[in-house]
């Protein structure tokens, strides 16, 4: 899923066809002005590999992926945010392996 900032003014245009994304769906958190996409991707496209093309082609836009919702353990967080969730979860029992970090108690 795609994040789009509150303020903007176009929806970033993709290679789509070089990415195989077959449907872009916009939608969006009312009260928070938030906006979201979600990208189709073709069945007969290798999927992890889209996925990381889209990721490059975003942050090289000055974009983030994932953005608002956290990590999951599919993309790697910033160092800083790992620190961050450490001080707020030293024991490492809320989200363990979220952004790819450590799923052992405290982190060892």
């Amino acid at each position: 899923m795609l994040h789009h900032p509150r303020n903007f003014d176009r929806i970033l245009e993709l290679p789509e066809k070089d990415m195989g994304i077959e449907m872009r769906c916009l939608c969006s958190h009312f009260g928070c002005n938030v906006f979201h996409e979600s990208l189709m991707i073709s069945k007969d496209v290798d999927v992890k590999k889209a996925k990381k093309q889209i990721k490059k082609f975003i942050e090289e836009a000055g974009g983030k992926l994932p953005a608002e919702h956290g990590h999951g353990t599919e993309y790697e967080a910033p160092i800083s945010t790992q620190e961050r969730w450490k001080k707020m979860d030293p024991t490492n029992s809320m989200n363990p392996g979220v952004g790819q970090s450590s799923c052992l108690k405290g982190y060892s």
